[in-house]
């Protein structure tokens, strides 16, 4: 499995720390594909910075989510799923697993906030 790891915000060493995160808790075989925002803010602490990282989520997933199984949004607030759940597949339903899913025909989008470890282990168990 081969998943997307999507950091909306400007900070390299927020990207790898989550993506070391996520390789810690991946089961064999899967690879984790980290990709960090190119404009917007550092680290998103305000609204405005929040609209602008929504922006950057929905432009990394159009670039990079080609040959992923599965994007994981790896930013607090669900920042910009809903964009790029539409772009992904027109989604249809919401699957009852930790985080939020949404399986289009052919790739998953995961929203991932703090407990990232237990939302990769349960992500990958399925």
């Amino acid at each position: 499995m081969r998943f997307l790891l999507v950091n909306s915000n400007t900070s390299d060493v927020v990207t790898e720390k989550v993506a070391a995160a996520a390789r810690a808790t991946a089961s064999s075989g899967t690879e984790i594909v980290p990709v960090t925002g190119t404009f917007g803010a550092r680290i998103i602490g305000t609204r405005s910075e929040h609209a602008i990282a929504e922006h950057s989520t929905i432009a990394l997933v159009a670039r990079h989510a080609a040959g992923c199984d599965a994007v994981v949004i790896a930013v607090s607030y669900d920042t910009g799923s809903r964009g790029a759940r539409e772009l992904l597949a027109r989604l249809a339903t919401p699957k009852p697993r930790a985080g939020s899913y949404a399986a289009p025909a052919d790739r998953e989008l995961v929203d991932v906030d703090p407990a990232i470890a237990r939302a990769f282990g349960a992500a990958d168990k399925s």
